[in-house]
């Protein structure tokens, strides 16, 4: 059995808002690797609940933050499809991603 590590690490300005954001992993070559946004969420089994970590820096921008989702959006309902092998409910989130990108005018109607 081995045990691999992820590691994020936030510099917070004054105002405890992150300003920088590095991410690693065990497996990793190359160091430590600049982030502007993250979503982390874990399944908390002991009280059936999904806990969550958004964090975004305040240089993001609206159209990065925009695409962050979509790609979001689409890597849960290949992930939910590969995991559950349920096609249909993997299709409306897939879908509505797809409804998301053509909103966001990220990918064409």
């Amino acid at each position: 059995m081995t045990t691999k590590e992820i590691k994020i690490n936030v510099t917070l300005n004054s105002d405890n808002l992150p300003i920088d954001m590095t991410w690693n992993a065990s497996d990793a070559t190359g160091g430590a690797m600049p982030c502007k946004a993250m979503q982390l969420s874990v399944w908390d089994p002991k009280d059936s609940a999904a806990l969550r970590v958004d964090l975004w820096t305040k240089d993001m921008y609206i159209e990065e933050m925009e695409h962050f989702y979509f790609q979001t959006i689409m890597t849960m309902a290949s992930s939910f499809r590969n995991a559950t092998n349920n096609q249909v409910l993997s299709d409306i989130i897939e879908r509505a991603g797809k409804e998301f990108g053509e909103v966001a005018n990220i990918v064409k109607k």
